[in-house]
């Protein structure tokens, strides 16, 4: 279930992303894909994403 949840969470963002480079492109008055060869996947280093469970502690009486 967390799987699916941060997959669908990337995959909106990946969207996202790419249409406001799209529209970057467009302001700039480049064709709406110039972005594309560079953010690509794979290799595309923007699209991995890394999640990791860090464990906390809780604070003290004393810290709060």
């Amino acid at each position: 279930m967390w799987r699916e949840a941060v997959g669908g969470y990337v995959t909106g963002l990946k969207t996202l992303g790419m249409l406001l480079l799209a529209l970057l492109a467009r302001a700039l008055r480049l064709p709406e894909n110039y972005f594309d060869p560079a953010l690509a996947s794979p290799p595309g280093p923007l699209w991995r994403l890394r999640m990791s469970c860090l464990l906390y502690t809780s604070p003290s009486p004393r810290d709060l």
